[in-house]
């Protein structure tokens, strides 16, 4: 910065982690000192303005849930913790999967993010925090691993990254089943114009893309300790609101690995296709349906 003719010029740096100025003056040595306490103190302002922003939603864990989820055959010894679809809630699975997974104990989340949606107050929220609440609820059924998570589509994403926190913090994760989740918004955004603006998919999406190349959860994943399955659609759903939604479905459809291997190198991912069926057509099929939960029977232990 610099004033007029040079009467003042400040230059500044950063050196080990310090911000540094140096202050040049033609004014007496009374006008510098107190030009540059000011110049100080103002710094000093943004600083604690920047303290103190707060987030941008904040999140009550003990009581703002009313309802977190439904247990099913409670007496079972193995568990397996089901997230919900964007747009559901536990009911989700009542009418596919539960009746082939009487053997097991289900615990079937509901949909807090969506709860926070209808609320209004969804703004800022994002999977690693959303994570954080459905892991203590979790913690207090089962408080150590190895752990079992399933999720369809945005419950498919909100699992990995439950699995991502709990393996990080020193819990085995065993089962990860992600059912045509899809993964890396960011890129489709950049490839298909206007699906962002339109608000086809949630903004939360957008910004989830974890780099987990030197975590736990990346490390055990590549020596094979978390078993990874994807069950994905290869045909595109016929309801669509616009032809940028049908390009995004495409997009997905067309893929080998719903983009899940820009996050985890493809080799570690099992796919298993759900052949002729879409994002939505499997929860009606009961063949499919019998085929998913039969190879959940064969791993689940």
């Amino acid at each position: 910065m610099a004033c007029v003719d040079d009467v003042i010029a400040v230059n500044g740096l950063c050196m080990k982690g310090q911000i540094r100025f140096n202050l040049t003056s033609r004014l007496n040595s009374d006008r510098t000192v107190q030009l540059a306490n000011s110049f100080k103190s103002k710094l000093e302002d943004i600083i604690r303005d920047c303290f103190a922003i707060k987030p941008l939603i904040e999140i009550d864990y003990s009581n703002d849930f009313e309802h977190p989820f439904v247990l099913l055959n409670a007496n079972a010894n193995n568990i397996l913790f089901v997230l919900p679809p964007g747009v559901g809630g536990a009911e989700s699975y009542f009418n596919n999967i539960v009746p082939h997974l009487s053997a097991y104990k289900l615990v079937l989340f509901n949909n807090y993010f969506d709860k926070l949606k209808v609320k209004h107050m969804e703004k800022g929220l994002s999977y690693e925090t959303l994570a954080r609440l459905y892991i203590k609820y979790i913690k207090l059924i089962q408080s150590n691993g190895p752990y079992n998570l399933l999720g369809w589509s945005f419950g498919g994403v909100l699992s990995f990254e439950i699995s991502r926190q709990l393996n990080n913090g020193g819990d085995e994760i065993a089962n990860l089943f992600m059912i045509d989740s899809c993964f890396n918004l960011e890129k489709a955004a950049a490839e298909i114009h206007g699906i962002r603006e339109m608000g086809i998919v949630d903004e939360i999406n957008y910004s989830y893309l974890p780099h987990i190349g030197n975590e736990a959860f990346g490390l055990n994943i590549v020596n094979m300790n978390v078993n990874i399955v994807l069950f994905k659609a290869n045909k595109l759903d016929n309801d669509y609101r616009s032809n940028a939604e049908l390009e995004l479905l495409k997009y997905y459809t067309d893929s080998a690995f719903n983009y899940l291997d820009t996050i985890v190198n493809h080799k570690y991912i099992r796919v298993i296709e759900m052949h002729d069926e879409s994002h939505t057509s499997w929860i009606s099929n009961k063949e499919q349906i019998a085929n998913i939960c039969n190879y959940l029977v064969r791993v689940l232990k």
